[in-house]
């Protein structure tokens, strides 16, 4: 549209034939600027007058040298000059009388930070007496917005784009009658990023609440129209229901914004300027001040508007050379996409907890079980037969990725399987061609692709300096779960930490490291986002895997189908979630330890049930037998989750039968809310574990590092390889142990939970002889003579560990200098995790619980030990190291981090009475939190400092020369101190 009646509030109407840009002159109405002040108004016609004046001296005709034809044209040039004047008055008067009358009688509105008050449409809506109807009297005229000041976008909506003068940013947005009440979303993610701050096409909301509508005000409905947030978290789910009145009067959704609007005769559409919308970002990004945001082009497509803006954002950085902080400022481009949903939602498909999908919950006000109103609404795409009657048929409109041309080539085909590898799960229940990839290099690649264009699913790459994730944002219907679009992204840092290029700094240790939000306090917009620090963990361990790669002496040619492997692998994991599963890290728990090395069996299945769990890549030692080191399929409970999500079922009851079949062959489901972290208390539920004897896989990783250290040292020696990069290859094989023996500890007070339904019960304790062995495990390996973390390790390679030092990360080039690793402290921090996991107070009173219990439940088949035992037999383990003169310096350090960690579990009791450990039903039937005394914990801790105390009186008496331990009497009588200072 040419035309649209939204001009700034100083701005007339423009004449056909004038220059936009303004007539020179003293004269005329702007002299380069379309902005029409009152001042100027009268300035310009005192300046018009005196123009008339200076021009009729100037052509006064001379005296007797002039021709009659000379005196003829200065009459007829005096003619046009006075016409010109007055026609230049007359229209500087109306304008001015008519913008008086609009002012006297209108509301002014805040206008947009551009420089003026307000636009044409904050001060003119409606009918009023410079609307349509005074533009329409003068049809060799036309409102702004009118090219060259205003670009228009036809699509889902026509959005005008201020592109000149003063009204460049500016954006006035025209929606037809039809669309009033339509719910539409709005997603924003970023299409232009520095590669620190912000990642190509990774998501940029700030709020889950991304659903919108427009309204006519009540008040005024010819003036103002309003945008306000649909009701869709309180619902009724019956369409005839007595709770009707009820819902309307009480649920009423309140207004956003309003805006003032005039209806455009051409098409219909009720035209607003929506530049306050735009720079609040649109209710959507929370960035800090509106006029850090600067619109810069717009794009329309059939199903969704797609605007961008450049936004400036604040970078805190930490100056440790200087020891100051500074405020860092980024511009990024963020991508706001308003997405029309369809006329008729999908068919909702309620959730079910035993099958893992993303969900929109809403409060059933008429729901039938008053104890559990809540409705869970999965999240998947709508699939359609081209005959319904078969029971086998291709799909009317495939899930159809497009792998974007930011992807280098050389990774297609990879991408391409990852896409295609779950065509068997929508075969298994009727959908043919279910999903595909496109490449642009295929004939039918769309001409007209754009990633952010919500036809064109997409899996791009991103440049990045320090994230190393792969994320998938997805476009949702709220009000039925459909999925409209997805984006998939790779960052590049992302693929350079398989290729080991990633430096993990020596210094960090798995609890030092970036940790996963507490799943207690995430939100479920965090849950949505699909734990980006997870999937950074993720790729940061696959770096290890590229470590024991080089060990195994793999050529490049193996090093592209070794990192195609893994994006096989991922791919399939991201577009698990693009179909709308969750994480599932109980998978792997149902694989038999034994298939692990069994290829026929992996070749099928893979390591897990479901590549929506985290697995290490596999490096077995070579004895065991190697299959693969990715999984090549999807699993057993990926099919699954897929029958449940999208079999063509309607009936609830099917889809219950469905869901406990999976819980019957064995195909459990955990997610990201139960913990999977050390910190969890279901060593079951998991990351970077594998098959049903978790706790044997862990021996076997271990033995695997033990197996690759001299390896990697002998080929560090025969290629001459920097010694940094020797001990960043070794640390990081030892982090990996360190690791395992981490997650070994979640057996140590450990409690299994499963959903299960009937009689069944759902909650199991690990059973003793686990938690001895995983127990065993981690002293075995702390053993400071004999252990992976002992003085072996030292004496071995301890000369050769040098790390860089200056101001060294990414894209920072003051970092020449290498400086002795700090061999203490690097033992200190393997051993740290594992040690934290050991006296965290949820696991000390989770041990203590279940000795309680144990006699109440009269389980005698599954005996229990209480809190005691167990802290007696770690220190009395880590005293044992001081029976040997040659180690008894390392003992002593351990021993002294351990009485530390006593202390602070023992501070942490007295400080934490009102720690939230577990969900207490309320009346209502709604989890709450309760608090929980650690007054018995902090009893057996101060019981535990006292048996120390004199268990070291006597070990001052039996240590020396000729002693049977070999500690100092420094050190003896130090740690005494300490321990009476604890307990005083």
């Amino acid at each position: 549209m040419d035309g649209g009646n939204g001009m700034d509030s100083r701005m007339p109407l423009l004449n056909n034939d004038v220059d936009q840009d303004g007539m020179g002159g003293d004269g005329g109405f702007g002299s380069g600027n379309p902005t029409y002040e009152q001042g100027a108004a009268s300035r310009s016609f005192r300046g018009g007058s005196r123009m008339g004046r200076r021009s009729a001296r100037s052509v006064s005709p001379s005296s007797s040298s002039s021709s009659v034809w000379s005196k003829w044209g200065s009459y007829v040039l005096m003619g046009v000059i006075m016409f010109c004047v007055s026609f230049l008055v007359q229209m500087t008067i109306q304008g001015w009388i008519q913008m008086r009358q609009v002012r006297t009688g209108s509301d002014r509105v805040q206008g947009h930070d551009n420089g003026t008050s307000g636009t044409f449409l904050q001060e003119y809506g409606g009918e009023t007496d410079f609307g349509w109807d005074s533009v329409m009297s003068f049809p060799n005229r036309i409102p702004i917005p009118v090219k060259p000041y205003f670009e228009t976008k036809s699509g889902f909506l026509t959005v005008h784009v201020g592109k000149a003068g003063p009204y460049r940013g500016i954006l006035f947005v025209e929606i037809l009658e039809s669309m009033l009440d339509e719910v539409f979303i709005i997603n924003a993610l970023y299409s232009r990023g520095d590669a620190q701050t912000s990642l190509l096409h990774a998501s940029a909301e700030g709020v889950s609440r991304n659903w919108f509508a427009f309204r006519r005000s009540d008040s005024q409905p010819d003036t103002f129209l309003e945008l306000y947030h649909p009701e869709l978290e309180v619902r009724l789910t019956e369409e005839i229901s007595e709770l009707r009145t009820a819902w309307t009067e009480g649920v009423f959704p309140a207004a956003i914004a309003s805006f003032r609007y005039i209806k455009n005769p051409r098409t219909g559409g009720l035209l607003f300027d929506a530049s306050s919308w735009l720079h609040n970002r649109f209710f959507l990004v929370p960035f800090s001040d509106p006029s850090d945001t600067k619109m810069v082009q717009a794009h329309a497509f059939p199903q969704n508007v797609r605007i961008e803006c450049d936004v400036r954002i604040s970078r805190l950085e930490r100056l440790e050379r200087e020891g100051i902080r500074d405020y860092d400022w980024s511009m990024t481009r963020v991508e706001y996409s308003i997405v029309q949903l369809p006329k008729v939602p999908m068919t909702s498909r309620p959730g079910d907890s035993r099958v893992g999908f993303f969900t929109f919950s809403f409060f059933s006000l008429d729901h039938p079980d008053v104890s559990n109103p809540i409705n869970d609404l999965i999240f998947r795409w709508r699939l359609e037969k081209l005959d319904p009657s078969k029971d086998q048929d291709y799909v009317k409109k495939p899930i159809t990725f497009y792998i974007d041309p930011s992807i280098p080539e050389r990774y297609h085909k990879f991408i391409q399987e990852g896409v295609e590898r779950w065509l068997p799960a929508f075969a298994d229940i009727g959908f043919l061609n279910a999903i595909q990839a496109k490449l642009p290099t295929d004939p039918d690649w769309p001409a007209d692709y754009s990633a952010g264009d919500v036809r064109y699913p997409s899996i791009s790459w991103s440049p990045s300096l320090n994230s190393v994730v792969a994320i998938g944002p997805s476009h949702v219907d709220p009000r039925s779960g459909e999925i409209l679009h997805a984006n998939i992204i790779f960052t590049h840092s992302w693929v350079r930490a398989w290729l080991g290029e990633v430096y993990v700094h020596s210094d960090s240790s798995p609890t030092q490291r970036k940790s996963p939000t507490p799943p207690e306090v995430q939100s479920k917009q965090l849950i949505h986002r699909k734990m980006v620090t997870l999937e950074e963990e993720r790729a940061l361990d696959w770096t290890t895997a590229k470590i024991l790669a080089r060990g195994l002496q793999l050529d490049d040619s193996v090093d592209l189908n070794f990192v195609g492997a893994g994006l096989a692998v991922t791919v399939s994991h991201e577009v698990g979630h693009a179909l709308g599963l969750r994480h599932n890290f109980r998978a792997s728990a149902s694989v038999p330890f034994e298939k692990l090395t069994d290829a026929d069996y992996v070749a099928r299945n893979g390591f897990s049930t479901s590549v929506m769990d985290y697995i290490h890549p596999v490096f077995f030692p070579p004895e065991t037998g190697q299959t693969f080191h990715f999984s090549p399929a999807i699993g057993p409970y990926d099919k699954h989750a897929i029958r449940y999500g999208y079999a063509p079922v309607t009936d609830s009851a099917e889809l219950r039968k469905i869901a406990q079949e999976g819980i019957e062959k064995g195909l459990h489901f955990s997610t990201d809310e139960d913990d999977p972290t050390p910190t969890g208390s279901d060593p079951f539920s998991s990351m970077w574990d594998l098959s049903d004897d978790p706790l044997s896989y862990f021996e076997l990783e271990i033995k695997n590092v033990k197996h690759m250290l001299p390896i990697l040292f002998s080929r560090a020696v025969s290629s001459g390889e920097d010694w940094t990069h020797f001990t960043h290859d070794i640390i990081r094989l030892l982090q990996s142990a360190a690791r395992s023996l981490e997650f070994a500890s979640k057996f140590v007070g450990g409690v299994s939970v499963i959903r299960t339904r009937g009689l069944e019960a759902p909650r199991k304790e690990i059973p003793l002889k686990d938690q001895q062995r995983a127990l065993e495990l981690i002293l075995r390996e702390f053993d400071v003579k004999h252990g992976l973390f002992g003085a072996q390790l030292v004496a071995e390679y301890g000369k050769h560990f040098v790390v860089p030092s200056g101001l060294c990360g990414e894209g920072i080039t003051f970092c020449e200098g290498e400086k002795a690793l700090d061999l203490v402290a690097l033992l200190r921090s393997l051993r740290s995790g594992a040690l934290h996991q050991l006296v965290d107070l949820r696991k000390l009173h989770r041990i203590q619980s279940n000795f309680v219990l144990s006699e109440a439940e009269k389980d005698s088949e599954n005996p229990r030990t209480g809190l005691s035992p167990v802290l007696r037999k770690i220190s009395e383990a880590f005293l044992d190291g001081g029976l040997d003169a040659e180690v008894v310096f390392l003992a002593e350090d351990l021993f002294s981090q351990w009485l530390f960690l006593l202390k602070r579990a023992l501070d942490m009791s007295i400080q934490s009475t009102g720690l939230y450990l577990s969900p207490n039903p309320s009346v209502f039937g709604t989890p709450v939190p309760h608090p929980v005394d650690f007054g018995t914990v902090r009893i057996l801790l101060v019981g535990e400092m006292k048996r120390l105390e004199t268990r070291l009186e006597r070990l001052r008496q039996s240590s020396g020369p000729n002693g049977t331990y070999h500690f100092t009497e420094e050190f003896l009588q130090g740690s005494l101190s300490a321990i009476q200072h604890m307990t005083s």
